[in-house]
């Protein structure tokens, strides 16, 4: 299997539906979707095991205590059978092409060199990049090269090799359920450098109720 969609979630029953058709029409089925409901207490059981009965696509649901983001996209790593990864929010899309293309473009241009893919996210309305552009000259950039060196801002969408991401996980603090996913990058930008694509192919909506909040 190449890739593995996690989606964390806390009461966002009501939002998943659009998540979940956005897979539906993936032109490339090689993917699994992981959804770790992180104590929701809304319809959120429900309405994902409404979609495990459609069997159209692969899916794994995990529900457990509440304990944060952090932890659920732990849990989920830790079951990925994908060779790559990406988090994708429950209120988010992914383009109808994006794990075709994302496959195609790792299979021409990844290597265990490559701690992953930085590609670009777009916003649902005329899915137009939210993010600056690169240099056209940059093949790869650590992330925070990215930022620091280029002057990059802006919402991206990340694939990370499975293998990388089992080896390190989100530390997790006892009581504490908030923890920014700089963390995380922090550690694989010490492991290697991302490959840039500037293609679209993840669309996103802010709601008042997501993780901000």
């Amino acid at each position: 299997m190449f890739l593995s969609i996690i989606t964390p979630t806390y009461n966002r029953g009501y939002i998943l539906p659009k998540c979940y058709k956005s897979l539906l029409i993936q032109t490339c089925d090689d993917f699994e979707w992981i959804v770790v409901d992180d104590g929701s207490t809304d319809d959120t059981e429900q309405i994902v095991n409404n979609f495990i009965n459609d069997a159209i696509i692969k899916i794994k649901y995990i529900k457990q205590e509440n304990g944060g983001k952090h932890r659920a996209h732990n849990t989920a790593v830790k079951v990925a059978d994908g060779e790559m990864i990406i988090c994708v929010d429950s209120d988010d899309l992914l383009t109808e092409d994006a794990v075709s293309l994302v496959k195609k473009y790792w299979e021409e241009n990844g290597s265990t060199k490559y701690a992953g893919i930085l590609a670009k996210r777009g916003n649902m309305v005329d899915r137009q990049a939210i993010c600056s552009a690169w240099p056209k000259h940059l093949k790869s950039s650590t992330m925070f090269e990215l930022i620091e060196k280029y002057g990059f801002y802006g919402d991206t969408a990340l694939f990370f090799r499975t293998d990388i991401l089992k080896e390190n996980l989100f530390v997790e603090f006892e009581e504490e359920k908030f923890l920014p996913e700089s963390n995380l990058y922090c550690d694989i930008d010490k492991i290697g450098e991302m490959l840039l694509w500037d293609k679209v192919i993840y669309l996103c909506e802010y709601l008042p109720d997501g993780l901000t909040a």
